[in-house]
């Protein structure tokens, strides 16, 4: 696994978590309903680029 896409599932594991910890029970949560993170490219900078969709698949 590229350090790129290591650092993406933590990014998608840690909204995961939030879901399913700090905001469970919340009307607003869909239990079954998950988060995406698409898209994600290196730039020159050293920043990746993509999306971050709540709810995903």
């Amino acid at each position: 696994m590229s350090v790129l896409a290591g650092r993406v599932a933590a990014l998608q594991r840690a909204y995961e978590h939030i879901a399913a910890t700090r905001m469970a029970g919340l009307p607003l949560v869909h239990p079954k309903l998950g988060v995406a993170a698409v898209g994600f490219q290196p730039e020159d900078d050293g920043v990746a680029l993509g999306v971050l969709v709540t709810p995903g698949a």
